[in-house]
């Protein structure tokens, strides 16, 4: 197949794996300027007899079909042709820049509760979207979920239901079509094995990740109790109680003891959402990886600017600028080098974010070199151990795994090196995602807006009106996942409440007040509160700067925005009739 063109359109150009049922190739669409690239799946029947070609022929228009469905999602590949050829049959689809997420868990290492609830944060939004289109995905395994590059989100891949046309036998003469179970054996639970996989399969598949996350331990090495179930917390004592008793929900062996839809369990982990506000709790390193880390730490300080270094180290760490050297120096440099390695487990994720840092900046120029440099100082801390061959589960053809080499590219920022620059700061103000907080508007204030900063209700007793949003064509509900795809909900409750009453920090008293107060209710009242979705977005950002979390209060805040955005629209609409 390399070399060749299918269609006068698709240059194959790799094989990025190779299964049973398909081969992965990695292609270049020639119709489009640059002939950007894209992946190329040919799917193989096993036989060439009529009948079986015509179930493949309608297994493949299936999937395709699946695909023009749902790649729609942000984390789906969009699905660009499929056509047949020879009688092979070939799918098209959206090339993803990235790591698959069993690169990330093959070091071993335990992730951090606050780590996995992230992973299912990010997981359990895109697959409700999947359920919801009546889809069961029946392969969620580590690496068939690609850590996305440019933005770091999880990117769910293999929607092959050809994979049911698997061998013939025959009987009286005529051939019968065997279906077997369609899966990984370690993510699979047992009514998948028997060839009747629910929606509740897919939730398993998910816990049973989470687990191998928090314990370091693929769950084919894990015992099993006498009803089937992994004996797994022993191998992770810091994992948080309640998030532990949800795991074990979602992995239950008796599909009738797990919970019964991905909105269940999102609904179940609001509980332990607090989790993501708590200081890193890594369980502590090997005793040659503290050695690694005081060499990385040394040699960093050796650095001719190491203030660059550590204004650099603290920005990918806390998500905000720093010029304040008194600041600075309150947080060790072996600290910063420790919580940064324990919460990126690839060198190729913590390179990525740093091109993100450097391309931000007014100085980008000064900045690639030094953040090529720290990427080199932490190869040595990413170096792979010697990995165990032949587990199934994790190994990927095709997978670039960078290991200890510096993926850090500087050379890539010759354009944001032309910006012409007087400081060392975060973006100029103006940008929506990055606010510089000088900014001299009162941030009590509502410019635009209707709201007003007032005592609230008894949460007990507020019974927000939702018929606004329900006339306009909305869920109060749908509104909620919206927002929770791109931040949590305490995050987005937080800074709500701030605006419409008074405003709340990320203390652990103002956690006990908003707990009370539902999401949807909230976004409900918001919408009401404002004429404009400009006038919004102002005070929404206006209040992040104040709560004291620029990155990630800007971020909910644009989350928020984009959930409530339509609504605005159907409102103008309705008023220009």
């Amino acid at each position: 197949m390399l070399g060749t063109t299918l269609r006068g359109r698709y240059e194959i150009v790799e094989q990025l794996g190779s299964g049973g049922f398909s081969d992965t190739f990695l292609a270049r669409d020639l119709d489009f300027p640059g002939a950007p690239p894209c992946v190329v799946k040919q799917l193989k029947p096993q036989f060439s007899k009529e009948w079986v070609l015509k179930t493949a022929r309608r297994l493949f228009q299936e999937e395709a079909e699946v695909l023009s469905q749902v790649g729609v999602h942000d984390q789906i590949p969009e699905l660009k042709a499929h056509f047949e050829e020879n009688e092979k049959f070939f799918l098209v689809q959206e090339f993803i820049d990235g790591t698959s997420l069993s690169s990330e868990l093959k070091k071993r290492r335990r992730w951090t509760n606050a780590q996995v609830l992230l992973f299912l944060n990010d997981v359990l939004g895109l697959l409700y979207f999947v359920h919801e289109n009546s889809v069961i995905h029946r392969d969620i395994k580590p690496a068939n979920l690609i850590r996305r590059t440019a933005d770091g989100r999880l990117v769910l891949i293999d929607f092959g239901s050809v994979k049911r046309v698997t061998a013939v036998k025959y009987e009286g003469g005529e051939p019968t079509l065997l279906t077997v179970a369609v899966g990984t054996p370690s993510y699979m639970p047992a009514e998948q094995q028997n060839g009747k996989p629910r929606f509740s399969s897919d939730i398993f598949a998910v816990g049973r990740i989470a687990i191998q996350a928090l314990t370091g331990v693929s769950p084919k090495r894990l015992l099993e109790d006498s009803e089937g179930n992994k004996v797994w917390r022993e191998r992770a004592p810091h994992a948080d109680a309640r998030l532990a008793d949800i795991l074990d929900r979602m992995v239950a062996w008796d599909y009738r003891k797990r919970f019964d839809s991905v909105a269940d369990t999102i609904e179940a982990l609001q509980a332990c959402q607090h989790l993501l506000q708590i200081e890193i709790e890594q369980p502590e390193l090997t005793a040659a990886e503290e050695e690694l880390l005081d060499t990385v730490v040394n040699e960093l300080k050796q650095y001719s600017d190491f203030s660059r270094v550590k204004k650099l180290l603290y920005y990918a760490r806390h998500n905000e600028w720093e010029n304040d050297q008194n600041r600075l120096l309150a947080y060790r440099t072996r600290d910063l080098v420790r919580e940064l390695y324990q919460l990126h487990p690839t060198l190729q994720r913590f390179s990525s974010l740093l091109n993100g840092i450097v391309q931000t900046l007014n100085k980008p120029e000064k900045y690639a070199r030094v953040g090529e440099a720290i990427a080199s100082q932490f190869g040595q801390l990413y170096a792979d151990p010697a990995s165990e061959e032949g587990d199934p589960d994790t190994a990927i053809k095709g997978d670039k795994d960078t290991g200890g080499e510096n993926p850090f590219n500087p050379d890539a920022l010759s354009d944001a090196a032309d910006r012409d620059a007087t400081a060392d700061s975060a973006p100029p103000a103006g940008s929506e995602a990055t606010h510089s907080g000088d900014n001299s508007s009162d941030t009590s204030s509502t410019t635009g807006g209707t709201a007003e900063t007032s005592e609230p209700s008894n949460p007990l007793e507020l019974k927000t009106d939702r018929s606004t949003v329900q006339a306009l064509g909305y869920d109060p509900f749908d509104l909620r996942f919206d927002v929770m795809k791109y931040t949590t909900p305490l995050r987005a409750k937080i800074l709500i409440f701030s605006v419409l009453h008074y405003q709340l920090g990320l203390s652990g008293q103002d956690w006990s007040t908003i707990k009370t107060y539902e999401l949807d209710s909230l976004l409900c009242q918001l919408f009401r509160s404002f004429a404009s979705l400009d006038a919004l977005r102002m005070r929404l950002h206006e209040a992040a700067q104040s709560i004291g979390e620029r990155c990630e209060g800007s971020q909910a805040a644009t989350a928020i925005v984009q959930s409530l955005a339509p609504l605005y629209e159907r409102q103008e609409k309705l008023n220009a009739w």
